[in-house]
């Protein structure tokens, strides 16, 4: 009996009886050029298989953000805001994430603290985490900011919620905007809140922005 009478596609057995097929041997897939990267893609037409090129995702070719917030303990006392009405809260992380062209995380002097960002135009997702320290039944309201131009619905977290309809910790809000704008989540409810924040902010705040256009 002849050691090749059996194949796979076009592979054939060696004197082993060892079958080792590559892709481009199988019935129905017709690949070119391979390089690195390629997909095989289905053509339901011609029932075949091909190679196709693909980008793999980097920064260059996704949604650009902008990352705060990697649970790293500092004083909230170093951010140069307190917990009150009309104040921003800070951010704190000392290897921000920015991959957004353009914009700049602007931060308190000698700190790591981030208290607002510059966009550039264009079509953005925000969001924030926030978790501050009660000393009695209160809450901390939020928003989304510009100056007075309001980019967000009001979050806030604690017990007295009802006051301001409900809602979560998780602040998100979205704009659009038509040229190079400083935001900031800002301060707009605030009781029962503990005179000394310590660490917690820092190590449970996040602010993540998404740039979509």
């Amino acid at each position: 009996m002849s050691h090749n009478s059996f194949k796979v596609g076009t592979a054939e057995p060696t004197a082993l009886g060892v079958i080792t097929p590559r892709v481009e041997q199988l019935a129905n897939v017709a690949v070119s050029g391979v390089a690195t990267n390629d997909i095989l893609q289905y053509d339901a037409d011609t029932d075949t298989w091909s190679n196709t090129p693909t980008v793999p995702p980097s920064a260059s070719n996704t949604s650009p953000i902008i990352l705060i917030g990697r649970g790293e303990s500092n004083d909230y006392a170093n951010s140069g805001y307190t917990t009150a009405v009309g104040q921003r809260v800070g951010f704190y992380d000392t290897a921000p994430i920015n991959t957004i062209t353009g914009a700049t995380l602007n931060v308190t002097a000698g700190t790591s603290w981030v208290h607002s960002v510059t966009l550039p135009a264009g079509k953005y997702v925000l969001t924030a985490q926030v978790y501050p320290v009660f000393s009695t039944s209160g809450l901390w309201a939020l928003r989304w900011l510009a100056g007075a131009s309001v980019y967000s619905s009001l979050a806030a977290v604690g017990t007295a919620l009802g006051t301001y309809g409900g809602a979560s910790s998780t602040l998100i809000g979205q704009a659009e905007l038509t040229s190079t704008t400083t935001l900031w989540v800002q301060v707009v409810g605030s009781s029962g809140l503990s005179a000394t924040q310590g660490t917690a902010i820092a190590e449970n705040g996040v602010l993540y922005i998404r740039k979509i256009s």
